[in-house]
């Protein structure tokens, strides 16, 4: 993507009133993590084509990505005038009027983004914001639990998902069942804790988790320290509905390599599913020293909102949410 940057960056002064060509270029900084740039060239795109409407959306979300709620709420306006009609326009939008104190229209944005993308969990956070500052308690909690369910999904999900890019890196290519007698023969010659846990996810790949828990654990046997193990049987016992039993597996991976991001995120989520909201959030904010993301910040807020810590919550979902508009001005 640098090199991309690169390129652009040279074509730029032969062709400076090359609209695509900018957007591109604003596009490819903000992938690069580089906002002042993107903002830059965003804001000279917008000059030469006033009328180009995504142009105005990612300056807008660009600016609340920086904090600057007033300039976001220009461009974001004016997206919405020249035509823009899509969820991120709504729900940064409407984010952005939170933050400017106007809950009346930031409501009615809501409303549409949440009939655009019902499965958005930002969407009823804000909205549980919202009816929260009302006084409307009912229908605040209603919202929270909404932000939960789809949040606990996603993070279901995420475990499922972290289960079988283990297993297909243990079994890159090739035949699989080839692959397991393989490491199964290696095994055998020289037993070895790395080699029986890739032949436990392997039969992981092949569907079989019973055997995969076994070998899991015969990896334990010869390295009772493989804090990698012991977080691959916390998502185990989490995919089986064993939500104490994951817990101490993920807690004792983290114990044993307190780098373990994953295992922290995980034990946190198995935590708050528990309700056990403070170990949740200790989790959670070691997690983050070690890789801060949109996802642990807002796993983080939605602990935090289930211990009625609503302020500290908002600032981890506002967090989370200036990530996100990171990705999305570089989509």
């Amino acid at each position: 993507m640098r090199e991309a940057a690169e390129a652009y960056r040279a074509a730029v002064p032969e062709n400076p009133k090359d609209v695509e060509l900018r957007f591109n270029y604003a596009f490819t900084l903000a992938r690069t993590g580089d906002e002042e740039g993107a903002l830059r060239e965003y804001r000279e795109v917008v000059r030469l084509a006033p009328d180009f409407p995504q142009a105005h959306l990612f300056l807008g979300i660009t600016w609340f990505q920086l904090g600057n709620w007033d300039e976001a709420l220009t461009s974001l306006t004016t997206a919405a005038a020249r035509g823009q009609n899509d969820f991120a326009l709504h729900y940064f939008l409407s984010s952005t009027l939170i933050k400017k104190g106007d809950r009346e229209m930031a409501l009615r944005r809501l409303e549409t983004a949440a009939k655009m993308n019902p499965e958005h969990p930002g969407v009823h956070f804000q909205l549980a914001t919202i009816y929260r500052a009302r006084g409307e308690k009912e229908r605040a909690a209603s919202e929270l639990r909404s932000f939960r369910d789809l949040t606990s999904r996603q993070e279901t999900k995420w475990r499922a998902d972290a289960l079988e890019r283990a297993a297909g890196r243990a079994i890159e290519q090739g035949d699989l069942a080839q692959g397991i007698s393989a490491l199964s023969l290696a095994f055998e010659a020289r037993p070895d804790a790395e080699l029986v846990r890739n032949l436990a996810l392997a039969y992981l790949q092949q569907g079989d988790r019973g055997k995969a828990q076994q070998y899991i654990e015969k990896a334990l046997g010869l390295s009772p320290g493989d804090a990698a193990a012991y977080n691959y049987l916390g998502l185990l016992a989490a995919e089986n509905g064993n939500l104490e039993l994951a817990f101490v597996q993920f807690d004792k991976a983290a114990q044993l390599d307190p780098k373990l991001a994953d295992a922290l995120f995980n034990a946190g989520v198995a935590a708050s599913e528990l309700r056990r909201y403070d170990a949740a959030i200790e989790r959670f904010r070691a997690a983050l020293r070690q890789s801060n993301n949109k996802r642990t910040r807002e796993a983080l807020a939605l602990a935090l909102a289930g211990a009625g810590r609503y302020e500290e919550s908002q600032q981890e979902f506002d967090a989370a949410q200036r990530q996100d508009a990171a990705a999305s001005s570089s989509r």
